[in-house]
């Protein structure tokens, strides 16, 4: 099993902790776009059913990052899985660097 951060959140969740989220990434001239993805179920889970996402960011390296994600129900771990995201330039949709600051962030945060 992936192991978690304590408090952790959502994707969205967790970058809204810095520089105003997603939008203050946007905002800087970036975009994050997801290039792959996979999940394991474990368990069936069934609509309405209230799930607590655990996620982290992990592999932050040059313009590529990692989130991985573990869900849970009553405590009983039902799926987990990974997405791969790479960062761009918001016009020209070019491959950049991870912003430092957001990097030195995760860091701190998940370190």
């Amino acid at each position: 099993m992936l192991r978690t951060s304590s408090g952790s959140r959502s994707p969205v969740e967790y970058l809204a902790r810095f520089r105003a989220g997603y939008r203050g990434l946007q905002a800087e001239g970036y975009e994050a776009l997801t290039t792959e993805s996979h999940v394991r179920y474990l368990k069936p889970v069934f609509f309405d059913d209230r799930l607590r996402v655990h996620a982290r960011c992990i592999d932050v390296r040059g313009a590529r990052f990692r989130y991985e994600y573990v869900l849970e129900r009553d405590g009983d771990v039902v799926a987990d899985g990974w997405t791969q995201h790479a960062v761009v330039e918001r016009v020209s949709l070019r491959p950049t660097r991870f912003p430092g600051w957001l990097a030195e962030a995760i860091a701190g945060a998940e370190g």
